[in-house]
């Protein structure tokens, strides 16, 4: 009984960090608001939805959303100067498997992880286990 319940966690904590990896993916892409660029647009600068009314929870949704990206962005590539960032090969292990992740296929490889599948996997859990316990310490529960 104890196994079965420590196994649900465990594929509960890989499916959440498989979905926080997906959606970082999508959010570090630059996408537009309303087919206008909302930075280069001064009407949209400020816009931080579509929409003209959010009730609390939707703003709460959106702020955590916020803290999550933000919290894995910094870890993986650090701030603007790089400091705090994931070291190589974890952070190349992250940014692929985010990207397999948001694309839903096992396709894409870095050069910079190994081409032996046992030791890519490998680095790839310790990266994982990184970010997690790293996710944890800020806060965000993994």
């Amino acid at each position: 009984m104890m196994n079965d319940s420590a196994a649900v966690i465990a594929a509960v904590q890989r499916e959440t960090l498989n979905d926080y990896l997906a959606r970082w993916h999508a959010w570090t892409e630059p996408k537009p608001i309303n087919g206008t660029d909302r930075q280069d647009d001064p009407a949209f600068r400020d816009a931080e939805s579509y929409r003209g009314w959010e009730t609390e929870d939707d703003l709460h949704d959106k702020h955590w959303f916020l803290f999550v990206m933000t919290t894995i962005d910094f870890i993986v590539t650090g701030d603007s100067r790089g400091q705090g960032a994931m070291e190589s090969p974890y952070k190349d292990a992250i940014l692929i498997q985010a990207r397999n992740l948001h694309t839903g296929f096992n396709v894409w490889l870095s050069p910079r992880l190994p081409r032996d599948s046992m030791e890519r996997a490998r680095i790839v859990d310790e990266a994982r286990a990184i970010l997690a316990r790293r996710m944890r310490s800020a806060g965000v529960d993994v």
